[in-house]
């Protein structure tokens, strides 16, 4: 056994070690970072759909700008809205859940405690701002 014979052997004990523990901390860093990422557009979506209802409520407020399919999809959820407004519904406590659903399509569900729901279909557009295609509202409650 010469000394390059032994020079290799620990060369390849040291890959044996470190190989494992480079694939560990590169799989840590992949769960990471997909870990962290999700739930974001849920949560921007959240955050948008809160402040314009809050909007829809107090006028002075502002908020990010938000994009309708149709003008008649803005003008049931405006009306939706207005009703949960005049009954007092306050939107800080209002109850707002998103579900992910095929090609990138949030489901928005906002609950008032009286128990009246309004449902959002929402796509966030490459540009960070919320495209609402859909409004569905429980007319039994306010």
């Amino acid at each position: 056994m010469t000394l390059d014979d032994g020079l290799e052997d620990r060369q390849r004990r040291q890959r044996r070690v470190l190989m494992p523990m480079v694939i560990i901390a590169a799989a840590i860093g992949i769960g990471m970072w997909f870990s962290s990422g999700s739930g974001t557009a849920g949560d921007d979506v959240v955050k948008h759909i809160r402040a314009l209802l809050s909007r829809q409520c107090d006028a002075s407020l502002t908020g990010g700008p938000v994009h309708w399919a149709l003008p008649v999809v803005r003008s049931t959820f405006e009306a939706a809205a207005g009703v949960w407004c005049a009954a007092g519904v306050d939107p800080k406590a209002v109850i707002i859940t998103s579900t992910s659903r095929d090609g990138g399509t949030q489901l928005v569900t906002l609950r008032a405690a009286s128990g009246g729901t309004i449902e959002l279909l929402v796509t966030l557009e490459p540009s960070g701002t919320p495209l609402v295609s859909s409004v569905k509202r429980d007319p039994a409650k306010p």
